[in-house]
């Protein structure tokens, strides 16, 4: 027999935890695209590229915004292998003309 008072009471504590939980995560959401972007002081390029790779992984769809955190990434990592494919991603998603010839040296300096 199931006990109501109980179950009330792990209902509302099963909610607690999931707003919680929910809370946290935009934190860290907004703290990943602070640190990927470059807006957070002192992070280190260990702090950068977890950033960014947890925004890339998180990201529903590709656009330009990831293409932003696939070019951050590349700069920050020291894993050529991942900075050339990395830039080559952000040179498929980024549009912005002023950002090609950075993009476009992330790639010469890495494949």
């Amino acid at each position: 027999m199931v006990d109501m008072k109980n179950l009330e009471r792990l209902v509302i504590f099963s909610c607690c935890i999931f707003w919680s939980l929910s809370a946290v995560a935009q934190v860290s959401l907004e703290e990943n695209m602070n640190i990927c972007m470059g807006y957070a002081e002192r992070s280190s390029n260990n702090e950068i590229v977890d950033a960014c790779t947890s925004l890339i992984d998180a990201a529903q769809a590709e656009n330009e915004t990831i293409g932003y955190f696939y070019a951050m990434r590349a700069i920050a990592n020291s894993n050529r292998n991942l900075n050339c494919s990395d830039g080559r991603k952000a040179k498929d998603l980024v549009t912005n003309p002023k950002l090609i010839g950075a993009i476009d040296k992330i790639i010469s300096n890495n494949c």
